[in-house]
């Protein structure tokens, strides 16, 4: 029976994503996507609503050299409403596009069932592909909750994974049905107005 060990991390979040970004020969990555858009909420039929379909149509190619280091703030042009996501969609250094394994929660769950939630979709996704260990990040976003695991997939592994994940019912159905929408996904790292908690990790997890 597979059983998830955790343990307390304060690793930086753009390290952690950096270190569950390898493939399965290692190579490295040479360039991160990351995807602006905008956490103001709009009004539609009569209701005000957060909106991530609104973007800035924007999209930052980031040397993996540079990375950790980005000043958000000079991305951000100073606008407290736009924020920035990390996509999925990596490039290799031999130039082949992968995705990363990212998910994010369904903040429904209490915490009290949170790591059993968090279990249960490692298990999942470990036992599609029959790895026989599954190690990643869990991050608290301040309104929920993200998830990244090790390793990358090609477009058409990925698309089987994130249609897995999302019959697990675990995850977020507006999140995991724009993913789909756009064919990758995308989870925010940065703090807005409308969501000032930056997202930080909580926990390293290993699946065993």
């Amino acid at each position: 029976m597979a059983r998830l060990i955790l343990s307390e991390d304060n690793t930086e979040l753009r390290k952690a994503v950096t270190e569950v970004s390898r493939d399965s020969t290692h190579k490295d990555i040479s360039h991160f996507n990351l995807l602006f858009y905008n956490t103001q909420p709009v009004a539609e039929d009569g209701y005000t609503r957060y909106n991530p379909m609104i973007t800035y149509n924007l999209t930052e190619i980031v040397p993996a050299a540079d990375f950790q280091s980005i000043d958000f703030d000079k991305l951000t042009q100073g606008d407290k409403n736009r924020a920035i996501g990390i996509s999925s969609l990596v490039r290799l250094s031999d130039g082949k596009v992968r995705h990363i394994k990212q998910l994010d929660i369904d903040n429904q769950f209490s915490v009290s069932s949170f790591f059993k939630s968090v279990s249960d979709i490692a298990i999942k996704m470990a036992g599609n592909y029959r790895e026989k260990n599954c190690r990643g990040y869990l991050v608290n976003s301040g309104s929920g909750y993200h998830y990244y695991e090790e390793g990358l997939l090609e477009q058409s592994q990925w698309q089987e994974w994130i249609e897995n994940a999302k019959k697990s019912g675990l995850v977020d159905k507006k999140w995991i049905n724009l993913s789909l929408q756009r064919e990758y996904s995308v989870l925010r790292i940065n703090s807005t107005t409308q969501k000032p908690s930056a997202p930080v990790v909580l926990c390293k997890f290993a699946l065993e």
